[in-house]
């Protein structure tokens, strides 16, 4: 299935942050659903969640019995719980509660489903409850739905990108980031702390840049010669905290309608990729990209 580019207008970024603070605080809550009950993995992919646009939802991994899987619908903001990420669910409406009762109700229905043994290996990620009253109702549903869009989207070109580039990793939503993305690793085998790579992806942004920004980051980081190349439309190259490329949701909306942003989303990714590629001395192949034009093959989580 091929989803359309959603509008990122709708919402001032200061309520988006908001927005985004609760829905970071709740995917956690889902992310230590997988922690407690999943299959581990060695690269932790058993604590990620993964986009599922037939619901417009992130969804965790199944537990190791029964399959039960914990989920979050961004607008509105609601804890899911499972079988199939596609079908029916126990769902709470996460409006004006806190952590502590959307985990307490998320407890409750393990112990329901799965017996007290595996509710007592759930555990309650260690942060401040996000819940705030500063927004009303209609602000906080304006802003998660810009916020759903935004994954919608970052998903969407992340599965465009990773279906040219063999190297890429799947494409995960890291709760404890609450960003989506893809790792790109050029050096197999090697150590991760030397070997070369580029991770691409979407975050619902952070304390340092508080509104969603696509990223670009080559590593090992260039040295302080390095000079990347300009973009030619949006996209900036930082090297305070981390080195990298990004381009902010104020800067694609200000692009115009949403075939607009599209363009300029991808011609960000395209044109960020290659030039990570070049700071870290990788083969630039013509394959590399093209990207189909943020066409997605839907798959489930």
């Amino acid at each position: 299935m091929t989803a359309a580019w959603r509008d990122l207008r709708g919402a001032e970024s200061a309520r988006v942050h908001q927005a985004a603070a609760e829905a970071h605080a709740a995917a956690r809550i889902v992310g230590s659903f997988g922690k407690a009950l999943a299959e581990p993995k060695d690269d932790w992919a058993h604590v990620s969640l993964s986009w599922v646009e037939d619901t417009a939802a992130l969804w965790g991994a199944p537990a190791v019995l029964g399959g039960l899987r914990a989920g979050l619908r961004l607008a509105p903001l609601t804890l899911q719980l499972g079988d199939d990420p596609s079908g029916a669910s126990e769902a709470l409406d996460l409006a004006g509660r806190s952590s502590e009762e959307a985990y307490a109700w998320m407890a409750s229905e393990v112990m329901a489903r799965m017996g007290t043994e595996a509710a007592a290996l759930l555990e309650l990620p260690a942060f401040e409850s996000a819940h705030t009253e500063s927004s009303s109702s209609q602000q906080l549903d304006d802003a998660l739905a810009v916020l759903e869009a935004w994954f919608s989207n970052g998903s969407g070109l992340l599965h465009s990108l990773t279906a040219n580039i063999p190297q890429a990793s799947p494409v995960r939503c890291w709760p404890h980031h609450f960003d989506i993305s893809t790792l790109i690793t050029l050096d197999p085998g090697a150590d991760p702390e030397v070997g070369r790579s580029v991770g691409v992806g979407f975050s619902a942004g952070d304390g340092a840049h508080p509104e969603p920004y696509a990223y670009v980051l080559p590593w090992p980081r260039p040295g302080t010669e390095a000079e990347p190349q300009p973009f030619g439309g949006v996209g900036e190259w930082v090297s305070d905290d981390w080195f990298g490329a990004r381009v902010s949701r104020s800067a694609l909306t200000a692009t115009g309608d949403p075939d607009a942003q599209r363009a300029a989303a991808v011609s960000f990714v395209r044109e960020a990729v290659r030039e990570a590629y070049r700071l870290i001395g990788a083969d630039q192949s013509s394959d590399i990209l093209p990207m189909r034009e943020c066409a997605r093959e839907e798959t489930g989580a």
